[in-house]
């Protein structure tokens, strides 16, 4: 019983402790390079030859259909990123939303796609995407 609440308490301390360092990268925050991000996540940032200017960098992760969110982490949307590239990136309802560089824009508007049944849902994403 003695033991039970020993490990208890140290469980309760470590959680207070760690949650004090601040909160984890999420899907959309500045990066420069991989290691900035979460083990999960790349840093995509503009591509070689690429049109779409990606401002600071961009934590998140690849994923294969627009407008799907079952890839994705919650509070996130697979959807376009410049030219053919599709990641996850957060939701949305205005540009205030977004960080400097980013706008708030539909995804597969109408779309019903898995994960999208309720019709179209809007992510942060570079200023000049088109898709």
């Amino acid at each position: 019983m003695i033991r039970s609440l020993l490990v208890a308490t140290v469980f309760l301390a470590f959680a207070a402790v760690s949650s004090s360092c601040g909160p984890l990268v999420t899907a959309g925050e500045a990066c420069t390079t991989r290691a900035d991000c979460p083990p999960s996540y790349s840093c995509f940032q503009k591509q070689t030859g690429g049109t779409v200017e990606v401002p600071g960098g961009f934590c998140s992760r690849g994923c294969a259909a627009e407008a799907d969110t079952h890839e994705c982490p919650s509070g996130t949307v697979c959807t376009y990123f410049g030219d053919s590239q599709l990641v996850c990136s957060p939701q949305c309802t205005a540009d205030s939303q977004c960080r400097s560089g980013y706008v708030c824009a539909d995804v597969a508007m109408g779309s019903t796609a898995v994960g999208n049944m309720g019709g179209a849902k809007k992510t942060c994403r570079p200023k000049g995407v088109t898709q």
